[in-house]
């Protein structure tokens, strides 16, 4: 196998978070710090979403680990968009100006154990958020 191929999680996973476990963790997900709740607008249904992440802070906003890849719904609509909004430990915030930081300088942007699990995974692309509270 090649040392530089990207595993990301399976997408069997993100769909059976999208119907089994998204529905219940956006009871709590954005009351607990670790996780938050990013709401935002389909790019092409403009239907709201509001999908359930693993959401760690940083000096000026958010970084969220893209464990599902480069394709995962949320964040090409948060990209499409220029940002959305982000329910974290009870408040909201506006999030703009996302970047996706790929490589080491990504992983580097992670907590230690996310560190590992994208070693794991070799998957290092992470989304980085600009926040101003509402």
């Amino acid at each position: 196998m090649n040392p530089e191929a990207v595993v990301h999680l399976p997408r069997a996973l993100a769909r059976m978070n999208r119907y089994v476990n998204n529905p219940i963790q956006r009871r709590w997900a954005g009351r607990l710090r670790g996780y938050g709740i990013l709401e935002h607008v389909g790019r092409k249904s403009g239907r709201p979403y509001r999908t359930p992440l693993n959401v760690f802070r940083s000096k000026d906003g958010f970084i969220i680990w893209i464990g599902y890849g480069l394709e995962s719904d949320w964040l090409r609509n948060t990209l499409a968009a220029g940002g959305a909004t982000m329910l974290y430990r009870g408040k909201h915030y506006r999030v703009t100006n996302p970047e996706v930081v790929t490589g080491e300088a990504g992983r580097a942007l992670l907590p230690v154990v996310y560190r590992i699990l994208s070693k794991i995974t070799n998957d290092k692309n992470v989304l980085t958020l600009t926040a101003v509270p509402e």
